[in-house]
């Protein structure tokens, strides 16, 4: 897993740090493929990364963020983007940065040719578990009883994303103002495991300082700008 990451100060003035680091990463790639005379197609050597394999490298960008990041890189032909699978209905992404250099023995991405050189690295499944995994850590953040970890995080797993996200979103709420789950300490939360196997993002919850039990399932709809239910 990489830990670090490094950008070229020119890219960040001309185009967002974000875009930076992502440009600075590619040409590592792209560098390293030259260097090792890997094929060319057109003369250039190509990096093949999916937007969902970008948001695993750089979790803390969205998919959305990761898509506008590129098309700005892509309009300013900067990067060129193609796609070249042999098969038509496949459409993975292939990406050429155009202009700049770095030089590979830096340090900061020491470990980008190691996922270079494993083909099972940017594998769709692993991409998948790599995701799912880091939406469990969402779930596991904010979960208020810490039990069984091993356990939840294998039922977790096992859920569909989308479910995955219910199970994440009415977590974070309910923890803040399921009055039952805050009240006598958090005695009457369920274990996570439980909470999962049971799907309990379904039920209705009672909101602190109210006797009714009636707004309490989560609705994306009925967020606000700020994030508060």
């Amino acid at each position: 897993m990489i830990t670090t990451h490094s950008f070229l100060l020119e890219d960040a003035k001309e185009y967002g740090t974000s875009a930076a680091v992502i440009l600075y990463h590619l040409r590592y790639l792209q560098q390293s493929k030259a260097d090792k005379d890997h094929p060319t197609h057109e003369d250039k050597h190509w990096v093949n990364y999916t937007y969902e394999a970008l948001s695993v490298t750089f979790p803390y960008l969205s998919v959305d963020q990761l898509k506008r990041i590129m098309k700005k890189l892509t309009d300013s032909g900067t990067v060129v983007k193609e796609h070249l699978h042999k098969q038509r209905f496949n459409r993975e992404l292939y990406w050429h940065v155009v202009t700049g250099e770095i030089a590979l023995s830096d340090n900061a991405e020491s470990l980008v040719q190691q996922s270079a050189e494993s083909p099972d690295v940017l594998h769709t499944s692993n991409i998948k578990l790599n995701i799912a995994k880091l939406h469990f850590e969402e779930f596991w953040k904010a979960y208020p009883k810490k039990a069984d970890k091993k356990g939840a995080m294998a039922k977790f797993l096992k859920l569909n994303p989308e479910k995955q996200e219910l199970a994440v979103a009415d977590v974070k709420i309910r923890s803040r103002k399921d009055a039952d789950w805050l009240k006598s300490d958090g005695q009457f939360v369920p274990n996570p495991t439980t909470y999962l196997t049971r799907e309990r993002w379904d039920d209705e919850w009672r909101r602190t300082g109210t006797k009714s039990a009636s707004g309490g399932r989560y609705d994306p709809t009925k967020m606000s700008a700020g994030g508060e239910y």
